[in-house]
């Protein structure tokens, strides 16, 4: 985004920069509704996400 706004002015960068946050936002969105829908269907799933997210914290 740094060449595309040096090259065609801050407004350019300011739309490129916000297109790729709005990509962003999608993408975690629909990771987040996945993960809770499955986090829903099974307590297994929930249990084996929460230990990992220990392990990872040690």
């Amino acid at each position: 985004m740094l060449a595309y706004g040096l090259g065609r002015g801050w407004r350019a960068s300011l739309y490129a920069a916000l297109g790729c946050t709005f990509g962003i936002v999608l993408h975690v969105t629909a990771s987040i509704i996945g993960l809770a829908a499955l986090l829903h269907a099974s307590a297994l799933a929930f249990r084996i996400i929460k230990y990992l997210g220990v392990a990872y914290l040690f």
